[in-house]
C-alpha cells in the first residue's frame, strides 16, 4: 500500500534540521545542563510532598476534619496541599520558561519576522473573538504562548488561549469551558465583502443523549415487565427514544433557523464530500464563500486538522481578517520536557510539524492574495 508523502513537509524538515545544527544545537546543550538540576529538584520536592501527605494523614488531620472543626481544618489542609503541589511542580514550569526564552525566537526566525511573547495581552482581543462568531459568550480568558509578526508580507498572530464563562451565583455558580486551544489570525490586504463562518459539525452530544435515553428506556421496560403487558412495554421502549430524537432535532433546527435569521447567515453547500463531512459553512455572501473556500484551502484544512490532532477546527473570514480556532487540550510548541534529554530531537520535530501546519494555512491565504492582484 502506497503512502501519500508530503514532500513540502519533508523538505521543510530537512531545512530546519540544518538550521537546528547551525543555530540551535548549542542552546539545547546549554538547556541540558540546566535540566539536570531542575530534575533533581523535582524529585526532591516530590519526596517532600509525599512525606507531607503521609505525615498529615497519620497525624490525624483527616480525623480532626471529620470530628471537630470541619470547615476550618479542611480549608487549612487544602491550602497546605495546594502550596506543596505548586512547590513540587515549579521546576517543570521553570524549565519550560527557560527553554522558550532561550530558543523560541530563534525557531521563529526560521519561519519569518516573528516575535515570541509570554504575556499575549491584547493579542486576539475579546472584540475580535466576538466578531468572529466562532464562540459562545465568555467572561474569562487564560493565556499561554503567543507569537506575532510578519509572514511573507501578511501580519499573523498565534496564541494558546482558554475561554471560560462563569455562569450563575452562589451554589448555582458554574465555570464552563467555551474554548481551549490555538487561535491563528491573519490580516489580509483585501477586505471581504461579507462574513463566512465554518463550524465543525458536532453530532456527538445528540448521539450520546440518544444512546443514554435508549438505555434508560430499555432498563425501564425491563423493570416493569412484570407490570406491563408486552404491547405496553413495546410502546414504552419506542415512545421515549422517538421523543428524545425529535427534541434534539427540534432544538438544532430552531437554533439554526433563528440563529441564521438573527445573523443574516445562509448555509453554503459545497461539493467537497470530505470537507462537508467535517464542517458546516454559513455566509452572508454565497459567491464570496465559494471563492474563499477553494479546493486547495479545503484540502489544507483537512491536513491542519490531522496535524494538530484537535477535536475540531473552525474558522471565520470577515473585513480583512481570518481567524482560525484549533480546539485541542494538548500543550503546543513545547520543544523540551524535563523528563527527556534536551538534545532529543523528537519533540523539536513535532513542533516543526505544528509550525508547518500554522504557516501552511497562511500559504493558502497568500495564494488567495496573489490571485486577487
Amino acid at each position: 500500500m502506497r503512502r501519500n508523502v508530503n514532500y513540502e513537509l519533508v523538505e521543510k524538515q530537512r531545512a530546519f534540521r540544518a538550521f537546528y545544527r547551525e543555530k540551535l544545537e548549542g542552546d539545547y546543550q546549554e538547556l541540558e545542563e540546566k535540566r539536570k538540576p531542575y530534575l533533581k529538584s523535582f524529585y526532591w520536592r516530590a519526596a517532600i510532598l509525599a512525606a507531607f501527605l503521609f505525615a498529615s494523614y497519620f497525624c490525624g488531620i483527616m480525623k480532626y476534619m471529620v470530628e471537630k472543626d470541619n470547615d476550618t481544618a479542611g480549608t487549612i489542609w487544602g491550602f497546605a496541599v495546594l502550596f506543596w503541589c505548586v512547590y513540587w511542580w515549579c521546576p517543570v514550569e521553570n524549565y519550560k520558561t527557560d527553554t522558550k526564552k532561550l530558543v523560541m525566537n530563534k525557531i521563529l526566525s526560521f519561519w519569518g519576522d516573528l516575535t515570541y511573547h509570554t504575556c499575549p495581552g491584547a493579542v486576539h482581543s475579546p472584540e475580535v473573538l466576538k466578531q468572529s462568531r466562532l464562540f459562545g459568550s465568555f467572561n474569562r480568558r487564560e493565556y499561554d504562548d503567543c507569537f506575532e509578526g510578519s509572514y511573507n508580507g501578511v501580519k499573523i498572530a498565534v496564541s494558546e488561549q482558554e475561554l471560560r464563562d462563569v455562569r450563575g451565583t452562589g451554589k448555582n455558580k458554574r465555570d464552563v469551558q467555551v474554548f481551549k486551544g490555538i487561535l491563528i489570525s491573519l490580516d489580509m490586504p483585501k477586505r471581504f465583502h461579507g462574513q463566512t463562518v465554518v463550524h465543525a459539525k458536532g453530532w456527538g452530544v445528540v448521539i450520546v443523549v440518544a444512546v443514554i435515553a435508549l438505555f434508560c428506556c430499555l432498563s425501564g421496560a425491563a423493570m416493569y415487565r412484570n407490570v406491563l403487558d408486552r404491547r405496553d412495554a413495546l410502546a414504552f421502549m419506542t415512545f421515549f427514544p422517538v421523543l428524545v430524537f425529535f427534541l434534539c432535532g427540534g432544538y438544532w433546527i430552531v437554533k439554526d433557523l433563528f440563529g441564521r435569521k438573527r445573523k443574516k447567515m445562509q448555509e453554503v453547500a459545497l461539493e467537497d464530500v470530505m470537507f462537508d463531512k467535517h464542517w458546516q459553512v454559513e455566509s452572508t455572501d454565497q459567491i464570496e464563500a465559494r471563492y474563499v473556500l477553494t479546493p486547495a484551502f479545503m484540502e489544507r484544512m483537512l491536513v491542519v486538522k490531522r496535524r494538530f490532532k484537535g477535536n475540531k477546527i473552525e474558522f471565520s473570514f470577515w473585513n480583512n481578517k481570518v481567524l482560525i480556532a484549533v480546539h485541542t487540550g494538548k500543550d503546543m510548541f513545547e520543544t523540551t520536557s524535563l523528563f527527556t534529554p534536551a538534545l532529543d530531537y523528537r519533540k523539536v520535530r513535532e513542533v516543526v510539524y505544528q509550525f508547518y501546519s500554522v504557516f501552511s494555512v497562511a500559504d493558502v491565504l497568500l495564494g488567495m492574495k496573489e490571485k486577487n492582484k
